[in-house]
C-alpha cells in the first residue's frame, strides 16, 4: 500500500509505503461533489486534476479553490472527476509508485488491483490487541536499504545511502538541486535535495526510493547531510581555452588563466592545440541530430541548461559554442535530438561563433505532437542588445534569419510559451552562413 505524502514527484503525486509519513487528505463540500485537500503546515492545499492538453489529464497542487470537483465512483469506490467528456481518477499503474491521472476507460473489474490501482480514501485506526502476557508489541519498522545496489534492486522503500556526489543534474536554484550519488560502482539520482552540494562532496542521503521514467531515484523530500566537503586538490594543466581546473568538480584554480590560442597556421588551426580558429566563407551545418548520441550521452530527462561545442559535431566547422537554456533527452515522441521546453517562459538556443562572422542562420525545428507556441523567432546580438532578425512563427518548422549586419558573431533562437506546463519542441540541425 502506498500513501500520499503531500508532495509532488515531478509531475505526479509522491507516495510512501510508510503510513507514518502519509498526509491526511480530507473532503470539502463543493457544488456537485467534493474538493480533496490537505494541510501543508498552515496552508490548505487542494489536489487538482486538469487537462494539460486535449483529452490528457494531469495533477497539480493549488492553494485556491480547484477546478476539479470529485465524486465517489460507485463501481470502484474511488474519487473521480469529469472534465468535458472525460472522467479521470488518481492512482498508480503497473509497477509505478507515484500517483498519476488516468482516464476511467483504463479501469475495469479485471484490472482493478492487478495493473490499475485507484486511489481510495480510508480511515485507519490502530488498536492494540491484548494477547496472553500483555499487549501486542509494536511492529518492527522495515529496515532501511543502505546500499545503492540495494536501492536499484527495488522500486520503493526507505533508504539511507552514503556516497560521493558524482554529477549535478539540476543546478542549485536557491531552494533545491538534484545530483547523482555514486559508491564508485553504482549510481542513483537524488531528486530535488534542499541541501546544496558540490561534486566530490561525501554525503549521506535518507529518503524514499521511487522509479521515474524507468530510472531509480531518491524522491523529493530526502534529507542530505554533507559528511565530508570536497576540497580541490588535483588540477588539470591550463590549455588554450581553459585555466587549470579541479579534476573532480571543475572549479577554476586561483590565479590560473587560459593560455590562449597561438597564431593560426596555414590550415586556420591554432599552432598549439590544433583547434580550427576560422574557416573559409561558406555554409556549414552543425549536425545536432546525427551527433546527438555522442554529445548528449550523459543528458537526462531533467530540463536543464546544456552546452555543446563545434568539436562535438562532425566535419571542419566554424569554432562555436551552442547553448540550450532548458533542454533534455526524451524517451518518447522526439528521442533523437534535444528537446527545448519553455514553461511560462522564453527559452533559447544560442550560437556563438569565433574566428568568423555570421551572415545568416537556420534552425530546423520539429513539432511535438500538436503543440504550438506564442512566439518563435531568431535574434542577433549587436554588441549592446539582442535584435530580432526573422519572421515570427507559432508552429515549429525550419526558420531562417534575414541577412545579418556585418560583424555578427552571436545569434539565438527564442521560443516562448505561456502557462504552467512544459511545451516541448525538438531542435534539429543548425546551419550557418559565415564570412
Amino acid at each position: 500500500t502506498f500513501y500520499f505524502t503531500g508532495k509532488m514527484s515531478g509531475n505526479y503525486l509522491a507516495t510512501t509505503d510508510s503510513i507514518s509519513k502519509a498526509i491526511d487528505v480530507k473532503l470539502e463540500a463543493a457544488t456537485g461533489g467534493y474538493y480533496l485537500y490537505f494541510m501543508d503546515g498552515d496552508t490548505k492545499t487542494y489536489i487538482e486534476i486538469y487537462e494539460y492538453e486535449a483529452n490528457k489529464g494531469g495533477v497539480r497542487l493549488v492553494t485556491s479553490a480547484p477546478a476539479s470537483v470529485f465524486v465517489i465512483n460507485a463501481d470502484y469506490n474511488m474519487p473521480t472527476t469529469t472534465i468535458g467528456s472525460n472522467t479521470y481518477y488518481l492512482g498508480c499503474y503497473k509497477t509505478y509508485t507515484t500517483m498519476s491521472v488516468s482516464n476511467i476507460s483504463y479501469m475495469s473489474a479485471e484490472k482493478d488491483g492487478v495493473s490499475q490501482f485507484g486511489a481510495r480514501l480510508s480511515t485507519i485506526e490502530f488498536v492494540k490487541e491484548s494477547v496472553e502476557g500483555g499487549e501486542t508489541p509494536e511492529p518492527t519498522p522495515a529496515e532501511k536499504i543502505t546500499t545503492i545496489a540495494g536501492a536499484l534492486a527495488v522500486e520503493s522503500g526507505e533508504a539511507e545511502l552514503s556516497g560521493t556526489v558524482a554529477k549535478i543534474t539540476y543546478a542549485w536554484n536557491g531552494t533545491t538541486c538534484s545530483f547523482d550519488l555514486t559508491d564508485g560502482t553504482n549510481t542513483i539520482n537524488v531528486y530535488k535535495s534542499t541541501t546544496n552540494v558540490t561534486v566530490g562532496d561525501v554525503v549521506t542521503v535518507v529518503g524514499n526510493i521511487s522509479v521515474y521514467n524507468t530510472k531509480h531515484q531518491i524522491s523529493e523530500g530526502s534529507t542530505v547531510t554533507v559528511t565530508t566537503a570536497h576540497v580541490c586538490a588535483d588540477w588539470s594543466d591550463a590549455d588554450c581555452e581553459n585555466p587549470a581546473l579541479c579534476t573532480v568538480c571543475g572549479a577554476v584554480k586561483a590565479d590560473s588563466q587560459a593560455l590562449g590560442h597561438t597564431d593560426p597556421n596555414t590550415e586556420n588551426k591554432c599552432d598549439r592545440c590544433g583547434v580550427v580558429l576560422n574557416v573559409a566563407a561558406g555554409t556549414y551545418t552543425y549536425d545536432i541530430v546525427n551527433s546527438f548520441g555522442t554529445y548528449a550521452k550523459d543528458w537526462t530527462s531533467d530540463y536543464v541548461a546544456h552546452e555543446t561545442a563545434s568539436t562535438d559535431f562532425t566535419g571542419s566547422l566554424p569554432k562555436a559554442t551552442i547553448t540550450f537554456s532548458r533542454a533534455n533527452k526524451q524517451s518518447q515522441t522526439i528521442t533523437d535530438r534535444p528537446v527545448l521546453a519553455p514553461k511560462g517562459s522564453t527559452e533559447y538556443v544560442t550560437v556563438v561563433i569565433e574566428g568568423n562572422t555570421i551572415s545568416s542562420v537556420t534552425f530546423a525545428l520539429t513539432q511535438w505532437s500538436t503543440k504550438t507556441f506564442s512566439d518563435i523567432h531568431i535574434e542577433y546580438f549587436d554588441g549592446t542588445a539582442w535584435v530580432s532578425c526573422s519572421d515570427t512563427i507559432t508552429t515549429p518548422a525550419n526558420i531562417t534569419s534575414t541577412t545579418l549586419p556585418a560583424n555578427v558573431t552571436q545569434v539565438r533562437l527564442a521560443v516562448t510559451a505561456t502557462g504552467s506546463k512544459n511545451v516541448q519542441v525538438g531542435v534539429g540541425d543548425i546551419t550557418v552562413v559565415v564570412a
